[in-house]
């Protein structure tokens, strides 16, 4: 990968140790991805994959509480959905959700594309 897309089209790019390593890394620096399990996938209007991570250790104390199970969502199958669709979605993770007297799921990253057209 020689630019991080933040916004992936694909599943399989979203399941690369690579983009994982990248995305991880801006939270938790030095992180790398060795392997991806990948326990469940659902496609329905928009795809979630439910994964198991190998990360080398990023201290003494192992993965350095970079989490190694994660749920990632986004328009990345064809399920014939539009793109666009996942931007509401994005945007309340990425700027109201934290803030809310309510119960969500966490979020480690939530992005636009660069032309802001898929969440």
């Amino acid at each position: 990968m020689t630019q991080f897309n933040p916004a992936p089209f694909t599943l399989d790019e979203v399941l690369s140790p690579e983009w994982l390593s990248t995305m991880l890394g801006a939270r938790w620096p030095g992180t790398v991805v060795r392997g991806v399990e990948v326990v469940e996938v659902l496609a329905t209007q928009a795809t979630k994959a439910r994964i198991k991570l190998d990360i080398a250790s990023v201290d003494e104390d192992g993965a350095g509480g970079v989490p190694t199970r994660l749920c990632i969502k986004g328009v990345l199958t064809d399920t014939g959905a539009v793109p666009s669709a996942s931007i509401v979605e994005t945007l309340f993770y990425r700027e109201a959700a934290a803030g809310l007297p309510v119960l969500v799921p966490g979020c480690i990253h939530a992005s636009l594309s660069a032309d802001g057209t898929r969440g």
